[in-house]
């Protein structure tokens, strides 16, 4: 005879009594004394209750996994602002380095040098005119279109 572990196990039977292979079956089923069928709705209510409880961690698990990902991608947000800042700090730790040899060199220079104006490296140069005076400065030309551009007036001389 075929055994059925897992509906003896719901059943609490130690066995099955009775298989009628001759009896016309219109339905499927099983033929169930009360108290199988009472054990067997006890066993299917704890896994209905097994059900609920994993359901229940697998909530908490979603909720935890969710915090996770909040908290890895808090991470990554701090290793890029580490990294940018690392950067940041050889870059100004090469400029140091550059302005103090740059410091070096002028202290080792005569005093009066730093007397003497290199004109060269003046932002203003003779081709370039000073902001008030230039045609393509924004203020000026801000200035043109409201109140019109202005006209040099030449003045004569008295003869």
């Amino acid at each position: 005879m075929k055994q059925y572990p897992n509906t003896l196990a719901a059943t609490k039977s130690p066995e099955i009594t009775a298989l009628i292979d001759s009896m016309s079956v219109v339905g499927n089923g099983f033929f169930f004394t009360q108290e199988m069928l009472d054990n067997n709705e006890s066993e299917l209510a704890s896994l209905a209750t097994a059900a609920a409880g994993n359901t229940e961690i697998q909530t908490r698990l979603d909720a935890t996994t969710i915090k996770l990902n909040e908290e890895v991608a808090a991470k990554k947000v701090v290793d890029d602002a580490l990294s940018t800042a690392n950067t940041t700090i050889k870059t100004n730790e090469a400029k140091i380095v550059k302005l103090q040899k740059e410091l070096a060199d002028e202290k080792a220079k005569p005093a009066t040098d730093f007397q003497n104006t290199n004109r060269d490296k003046d932002p203003l140069t003779s081709e370039k005119l000073p902001f008030h005076e230039s045609d393509e400065d924004p203020s000026n030309q801000i200035a043109d279109s409201l109140f019109g551009k202005p006209v040099t007036k030449k003045v004569q001389q008295p003869a």
